[in-house]
């Protein structure tokens, strides 16, 4: 298994459909956040592949330390690894 920095849009998209992740709205497809984050800077999505096949993913990018999301505070674990890594 290998980590690789990047990948093609639509290759990415199709991994996401087949594995029945639910996506934007439960319609199996791609959100439009993680999509905008991927096509601003390639760099933010991280594909694990085997046998030249994607089997994994993370999509990176800013947030807080202390909320994900409006109204959606992180949970303590959560906020400790974020400050180790990003230092604050």
């Amino acid at each position: 298994m290998k980590f690789v920095v990047g990948c093609e849009l639509e290759e990415f998209k199709e991994y996401y459909r087949r594995n029945g992740f639910a996506g934007e709205q439960g319609t199996g497809e791609l959100g439009i956040t993680e999509e905008k984050i991927v096509i601003q800077d390639p760099a933010h999505l991280i594909v694990w592949r085997e046998n030249d096949k994607i089997i994994g993913d993370a999509i990176w990018h800013e947030t807080s330390t202390d909320e994900h999301r409006a109204g959606d505070s992180r949970d303590r674990e959560d906020r400790e690894i974020l400050r180790k890594l990003c230092g604050g």
